[in-house]
C-alpha cells in the first residue's frame, strides 16, 4: 500500500521541489513543439501508405483533425516559451501534459491498429514501424517529464501487444514484443538520465546558495572593510572611493576636512576611554546628517571628513553648511558623569570639473583646514587661489631655509618690557629676525612654524640662542631676557640640556634668562613638557606662560607647569572699549597677584591703554607704546633717552575712561 501511494504521488507529481518543476517546465516548452512534429510526420506517412486501402473517415480526415490538433498545441507552447511562472502554475501545465499525454496515446494506438485491419503485410508493417517510431519519439521528446513517457508507452504497448498476441501472428508478434523490450529499456535509460539531471539541479541550488553566502560574506567584509570600527561611520578607503567616483561623474562637489580641536587635552586629562566615547558621539551626528547628498567619514584620529554632492556654486551656502557642522560636533557630550567640550574646525575644497584634481583635492582642503587650525580656530575656511599662492609661497620659504646659512641670515632683535609703577627697565624678550638674500626679510610667525615642519628648528633655535645671549651681555647682564620657545624645544630634552650648556660656557646667571612658551606648545606632550621645564627651573631659569587666558587650560597649565610669569594675551588689549574684556584682564592681574607671578601686558599701542591698565593693577608693559623691537646698537640709544617715562600714568584720566 505504501509503495502504491508512492507510485500515485510520482505519478501526479506531487512533493515535487519548486526549483525541479520550473526546470522540468523551461525543458519542455523547447521539447514538446518538436513532438507534435513528429506526431505530425508520423501520422501523414501512415496515412499516406493506407490513401488507397482504408476509407477516408477512418483515415485521412483523422490526419487532419491530428495535424489542426498538434499545431494548436504547437502554438500554445510557444506562447509559453517565455512565461515566467510559479512552481505551482508549472505543475498544473505538466499535470495537463500528463493528461493529453494519455489521451493522445490512446487515441493513436486505437487509430493505428484499426488501420492494422487495411492493405497488404507491408501496409501492416508500416502501421507497426508507426506506433514504434511514434512511442520512442515521444518518449524522447518527454525525457524530462519520465511520467509522461510510462504513461505513453504503457497506453501503447499494452493495447499493441495484446493486438498481436490476438491475432496469432508469429512474426507480428515478435516484432511487437521487439519494440516492447526496446521502449522498456529506453524508459529505465530516460529514468537514469532524468536523476542525473535531478542532481544536477540540485548541485546547482547546492553551488548557488553556497555563492550567495559568498557574495554575503564578500558584502559584509567589504562593509567592514570601509567601515570605521569605533564610530561605525565609512572610513578613510571609503571617503576616497567617493571621491574618485563623484570625481568620475564631471560635476562639482565639496569635500570637507573636519578637525576637533582641543581633542588631546580631553583623551589626557579623561583617559582613552572617555576619548574614544566622544568620538563614538562625534561619529553619531555626522551620521545623523547622511543623505542622498552628503556622506562623512572618519580619516583617522580625531580627523573626520565629508563630502557633498548637492548644489555647491554657492560658496557662501558651503561655508554656512561647513560651520553648521563645526556648531553641531563643537556643542557639549555628557558621557557618563563626565562632560566634555571641545571644539571643531573646517577646510573645504569645492572641485572644478575642468581640471584634473584627483591628487589635489584632498591636499587643497587639508590646506584649508590648516588654515582654519591656525588662524580661525573653530571657523571654516574655503580654499581659494590666494590660499594656494600662500601655500606656495611657504614651500619657496621652507626651500630657503634647507639652503639657508641661518649662522649668517639669522639676527635677533629685542623689545623692551619695562615697570612704569618704579620707573625701571625690567628686561627685553629675544625675537628671531630673518632676511634671506633671494626672499628678503620673513616674517617670524611663518618661519618659525616651517622650520618645524621642515626638522630644522632646533638649529635654528640654538643658533639664535647664541646671538640673543650676546646681545642680552651688551644691553645688560642684570636684566632679564626672555627667549621664546617653539612647541619642539619645550618636548625636545636634547635641546634644553643644549641651552643649558650655552648658558654656563657663557657665564650667563640662569636666574636672568627667562623661557617663554605657548599653550599650544606643551599641548602635544604635555609630560615630556612638564620634565623638561622643571629641569630648566631646578636651574634657576624663569618660565612664562604667553597669550594666557585665550587657551582651553591656561589655568589648569598654571597649577601644574612651574611658571614664574604670565603674559596677557595682546587680543584682550585691542579690546579694551569692551567691558567683558577689562573684566577678564583685570581677572588675570588679580590671579597673578594672589599667585605671586609676574604679570607682562604685551601689546600695548597707546597711552590710553596703559592708563587703563595700570587703573586696574597692572605694572609691567611692552608693546608699541614702549617701544618696536629693535637691534642691540638701537635698544642701547633707546635705554639711554628714557623716551618711555613720559609714558608713566599721572593724574589726567585717559580718553578711552571718559568714554
Amino acid at each position: 500500500m505504501k509503495s502504491l501511494h508512492k507510485l500515485l504521488d510520482w505519478i501526479t507529481l506531487h512533493n515535487v521541489k519548486d526549483d525541479l518543476v520550473i526546470a522540468q517546465f523551461r525543458e519542455l516548452t523547447r521539447q514538446i513543439p518538436v513532438m507534435y512534429f513528429l506526431l505530425i510526420a508520423n501520422s501523414w506517412a501512415v496515412t499516406y501508405s493506407h490513401l488507397d486501402v482504408a476509407p477516408h473517415a477512418e483515415n485521412l480526415y483523422i490526419a487532419i483533425g491530428l495535424t489542426v490538433v498538434s499545431l494548436a498545441r504547437v502554438f500554445y507552447w510557444r506562447l509559453n516559451r517565455n512565461l515566467e511562472c510559479t512552481p505551482a502554475m508549472a505543475a498544473s501545465k505538466l499535470r495537463q501534459v500528463l493528461i493529453i499525454a494519455l489521451a493522445l496515446g490512446l487515441f493513436h494506438v486505437t487509430w493505428a491498429l484499426n488501420l492494422d485491419q487495411y492493405g497488404n503485410d507491408l501496409q501492416r508493417s508500416q502501421v507497426a514501424i508507426f506506433i514504434a517510431i511514434t512511442v520512442i519519439g515521444c518518449t524522447f521528446c518527454l525525457a524530462h517529464l519520465p511520467q509522461a513517457g510510462v504513461i505513453v508507452t504503457a497506453v501503447v504497448m499494452v493495447p499493441y501487444l495484446i493486438h498481436y498476441l490476438y491475432q496469432d501472428e508469429m512474426v507480428f508478434t515478435a516484432m511487437a514484443f521487439n519494440i516492447a523490450a526496446v521502449c522498456l529499456a529506453m524508459q529505465r535509460v530516460f529514468l537514469n538520465m532524468f536523476s542525473e539531471f535531478k542532481k544536477l539541479l540540485e548541485s546547482r541550488e547546492v553551488l548557488a546558495e553556497k555563492q550567495a553566502e559568498t557574495e554575503l560574506l564578500s558584502l559584509e567584509n567589504r562593509k567592514l572593510a570601509h567601515t570605521c570600527p569605533l564610530t561605525g561611520i565609512p572610513n578613510r578607503r571609503f571617503f576616497f572611493q567617493q571621491v574618485a567616483q563623484s570625481l568620475g561623474k564631471n560635476r562639482s562637489f565639496a569635500i570637507g576636512l573636519l578637525d576637533l580641536d582641543n581633542f588631546k587635552p580631553v583623551n589626557d586629562t579623561y583617559g582613552h576611554k572617555v576619548g574614544d566615547q566622544l568620538l563614538i558621539e562625534i561619529g553619531r551626528r555626522l551620521a545623523e546628517l547622511e543623505s542622498e547628498n552628503f556622506t562623512a567619514a572618519r580619516l583617522g584620529g580625531d580627523e573626520f571628513g565629508f563630502i557633498y554632492t548637492g548644489y555647491v556654486t554657492d560658496r557662501e551656502a558651503i561655508r554656512s553648511l561647513g560651520q553648521s557642522l563645526c556648531d553641531k560636533l563643537s556643542k557639549s557630550c555628557q558621557l557618563g558623569e563626565t562632560k566634555v567640550s571641545i571644539g571643531c574646525s573646517c577646510g573645504i575644497v569645492i572641485s572644478d570639473p575642468k581640471e584634473d584634481q584627483r591628487h589635489a583635492l584632498y591636499d587643497r582642503a587639508d590646506l584649508a583646514l590648516y588654515e582654519s587650525k591656525s588662524q580661525r580656530r573653530g571657523m571654516v575656511t574655503i580654499y581659494s587661489e590666494d590660499l594656494g599662492q600662500k601655500k606656495r609661497h611657504e614651500e619657496e620659504i621652507e626651500a630657503a631655509l634647507h639652503s639657508a646659512n641661518l649662522d649668517e641670515e639669522l639676527e635677533v632683535s629685542y623689545q623692551p618690557i619695562v615697570n612704569l609703577q618704579n620707573d625701571s627697565i625690567v628686561g627685553y624678550e629675544a625675537l628671531a629676525r630673518w632676511t634671506n638674500p633671494t626672499l628678503g626679510s620673513i616674517s617670524p610667525d611663518i618661519f618659525i612654524s616651517l622650520a618645524e615642519r621642515a626638522g630644522l628648528i632646533r638649529h635654528m633655535t640654538i643658533t639664535l640662542f647664541r646671538k640673543a645671549l650676546k646681545g642680552h651681555s651688551v644691553l645688560g647682564a642684570d636684566l632679564c631676557m626672555s627667549f621664546n620657545l617653539s612647541a619642539h624645544d619645550v618636548t625636545s630634552k636634547e635641546t634644553i640640556l643644549e641651552l643649558i650648556a650655552i648658558c654656563h660656557a657663557n657665564h650667563v646667571r640662569p636666574e636672568f634668562i627667562t623661557f617663554e612658551l605657548t599653550e599650544t606648545a606643551v599641548i602635544d606632550s604635555l609630560e615630556n613638557a612638564e620634565e623638561n621645564l622643571r629641569m630648566l627651573r631646578a636651574c634657576g631659569f624663569k618660565i612664562a606662560l604667553d597669550d594666557f587666558g585665550t587657551g582651553y587650560s591656561s589655568l589648569a597649565y598654571l597649577h601644574r607647569l612651574p611658571i614664574d610669569k604670565v603674559k596677557v594675551d595682546r587680543s584682550f588689549i585691542s579690546n579694551l572699549h569692551n567691558r567683558d574684556t577689562r573684566d577678564i584682564v583685570k581677572s588675570i592681574i588679580a590671579l597673578c597677584y594672589s599667585m605671586s607671578l609676574d604679570c607682562i601686558i604685551e601689546g600695548v599701542e597707546n597711552r590710553d591703554q596703559i592708563y587703563m591698565l595700570a587703573g586696574m593693577g597692572g605694572q609691567n608693559f611692552q608693546g608699541y607704546a614702549i617701544a618696536k623691537p629693535m637691534f642691540v646698537e638701537e635698544a642701547v640709544n633707546w635705554a639711554e633717552t628714557a623716551s618711555w617715562k613720559d609714558l608713566i600714568p599721572g593724574t589726567a584720566e585717559p580718553a578711552m575712561l571718559q568714554a
